[in-house]
């Protein structure tokens, strides 16, 4: 019996050992991978518009050059966009001074000033150059989607149990985030009308950006909420910044407490306090994608671990609403 305690706790020692490891090297690669994952990231969703030009009689190929052509078009389009965009952004940010000396309105002026300082005309420039390869990676892994399914069945045929798992894994992780993503534009284009009516300079980009942070549940579109705020203290004051974040508010509860479980059919199964951590873990490993990718990341990191007997007490720890799910032998 001791014998075997001392062996399990053997074995847990060496599996932390390689996480941390593993997670170490992800933080020394992560310039190259970052990209990667995102692609990757872009193509789950993506995919399911390609399998609806398929359901309507079209060939893959023909599908897929209807995808290329649109996806390509949507992409530079964003990629223009946001590149004249935060350049404007840095441009004028620095013009943004509230003059009314109070310490509630220097707190303001500094965070300003704070952005101003971190919009690195140089890592804009960088937004043409990762853009193109994360467009042009998208659709390279979309294009050999059917080959790579062939290549993981037969590198997997021996296990045929951890293979349905991840056709499962992905198909679940696919319809999540095209109702995700749906809700986010719906979202977003909320917010852009409401910032464009209170006279919010930017408001269109602000929309842009409520889109992609919404991607983070809970806190993502409060994060998005912070530039429109300031702009609005400059311009109304104090309540003009309130009413803002007011909005926000109301959008993000009706947004993640009543649309999305409805839509989603179930929750993410993850804490409030785990998103919020795995945030701050994957920014600290990749950066702004980091922060971006930060629940998929953690969602594929739970159903690796959930496999295997000896990490699946880490899923328990992770999960909010944990199903014990053991492989079939």
């Amino acid at each position: 019996m001791i014998e075997l305690k001392r062996s399990s706790f053997f074995s847990q020692t060496v599996i932390l050992t390689v996480i941390i490891v593993v997670l170490a090297g992800l933080k020394f690669i992560a310039p190259i991978i970052g990209p990667i994952f995102l692609s990757i990231f872009f193509a789950v969703i993506i995919t399911p518009f390609l399998r609806w030009l398929t359901g309507k009689g079209l060939s893959y190929r023909i599908s897929f050059i209807i995808t290329l052509i649109g996806i390509t078009a949507l992409g530079l389009i964003l990629i223009v966009f946001l590149f004249f965009t935060l350049t404007q952004l840095q441009a004028q940010t620095s013009s943004y001074v509230i003059n009314v000396n109070t310490e509630y309105n220097e707190i303001a002026n500094t965070l300003i000033r704070n952005l101003a300082t971190n919009i690195d005309l140089l890592n804009v420039a960088n937004i043409f150059t990762d853009g193109i390869f994360i467009l042009l990676a998208t659709l390279f892994l979309i294009y050999e989607l059917p080959k790579l399914k062939s290549r993981i069945m037969g590198g997997l045929e021996y296990d045929r149990d951890f293979l349905g798992r991840i056709f499962e894994t992905a198909n679940a992780f696919s319809d999540y985030f095209v109702i995700r993503l749906k809700l986010n534009i719906f979202t977003g284009a909320g917010i852009a009308i409401i910032l464009l009516l209170l006279g919010i300079d930017f408001s269109l980009f602000w929309g842009v950006l409520t889109v992609a942070l919404s991607f983070i549940p809970y806190i993502g579109l409060l994060l998005a909420a912070i530039p429109p705020m300031l702009i609005a203290w400059v311009e109304y004051g104090v309540y003009g910044a309130v009413f803002v974040l007011i909005i926000f508010v109301i959008i993000n509860t009706i947004a993640e407490n009543i649309i999305f479980p409805r839509q989603a059919g179930k929750g993410l199964q993850l804490s409030i306090y785990v998103v919020f951590v795995s945030v701050f873990f994957w920014g600290w490993i990749f950066g702004g994608i980091g922060v971006f990718m930060a629940v998929p990341l953690t969602l594929i990191l739970i159903q690796y671990l959930e496999y295997f007997e000896e990490t699946r007490w880490l899923a328990y720890i992770l999960k909010s609403n944990y199903k014990d799910r053991k492989p079939k032998k």
